[in-house]
């Protein structure tokens, strides 16, 4: 075998000399699609190893779409469970809903969930991933929410996406497989689908009802105008005002 492409065990890439045998080895080898060249698979692991993870995982698991981190469903499941802190439980999920329970030292601390009517809301049903794999999207989605909204420090504080909220193809597991759609695209769908997670928040906190629901017919300044408002409420709420 070649030495150079010796993987040693996870915790021994340390340097960054090691970090470019990985991606080497890894983006020669095409079982990444994401991952065209050894550049682009070290950012991978570079920013995987900043959320915790190791050099395959991070291949497997992490990309990097608008500079912003991107971590699929699974990944983000097992890395709240893995805290020893933090841990969740499925509640339910149909082809309509996801809603997820989530525990801090064994207390409950809220749910998370994620609805075909909040897809609806953020336009996301007209997708393909939500056509095909519809429990998988509702599913990334409640994880990833709720690991915003109650286990913030998983991530050691660093904001994450899933893949399908930055506008990825996404396989059946929510990983990135390619692409994104146009930088345009991206920017409408993430408005719309921030805006759809302040307003689960302001529901689960009694501070909102259909009346802040979004149309497809609003613009973006629109929705940020409402954003703004609603927001506001939020944090009043959170204050105890």
């Amino acid at each position: 075998m070649n030495n150079d492409l010796a993987l040693r065990p996870n915790n021994v890439i340390q340097s960054m000399e090691d970090v470019e045998r990985a991606a080497r080895a890894m983006s020669a080898s095409k079982f990444f699609p994401d991952s065209k060249d050894a550049a682009q698979a070290i950012v991978k692991i570079l920013a995987g190893r900043e959320l915790g993870f190791g050099a395959f995982a991070s291949m497997a698991g992490v990309a990097v779409i608008q500079g912003k981190p991107v971590v699929g469903a699974n990944l983000t499941a097992a890395a709240i469970k893995q805290t020893g802190k933090y841990n969740y439980r499925v509640t339910q999920h149909t082809d309509q809903i996801c809603e997820i329970e989530f525990f801090e030292q064994g207390q409950s601390v809220g749910k998370s969930s994620f609805s075909m009517e909040d897809a609806k809301a953020a336009g996301l049903t007209t997708k393909d991933n939500w056509k095909k794999y519809p429990r998988n999207m509702l599913f990334a989605r409640a994880i990833s929410n709720g690991q915003k909204w109650y286990a913030p420090d998983v991530y050691n504080g660093v904001t994450v996406y899933t893949p399908d909220e930055m506008g990825a193809i996404v396989d059946e597991e929510g990983n990135a497989i390619e692409g994104v759609v146009t930088s345009s695209e991206v920017h409408k769908q993430t408005i719309r689908e921030r805006y759809a997670e302040l307003f689960n928040e302001a529901v689960s906190l009694g501070v909102a009802d259909t009346a802040w629901e979004v149309s497809e017919k609003m613009t973006d300044e629109e929705i940020k105008s409402l954003g703004i408002d609603l927001r506001a409420k939020v944090e009043a709420k959170k204050a105890g005002k």
